[in-house]
């Protein structure tokens, strides 16, 4: 059994694969891959404090 915690600005760079993967299925149904999930960067750095606050 994993335990868990608050991820931190370390975990940036995964929960963006991760969000990517998650939403590529709806980009490819709409075959809109401009989506903001699918084009968000490490460098838009607010968006991912707001999310791990």
């Amino acid at each position: 059994m994993y335990p868990i915690k608050q991820a931190s600005n370390q975990d940036a760079e995964e929960i963006l694969a991760l969000t990517k993967l998650a939403y590529m299925s709806e980009a490819e149904i709409y075959n809109d891959y401009t989506i903001h999930p699918l084009t968000q960067t490490l460098e838009k750095k607010e968006s991912f404090e707001s999310i791990l606050c």
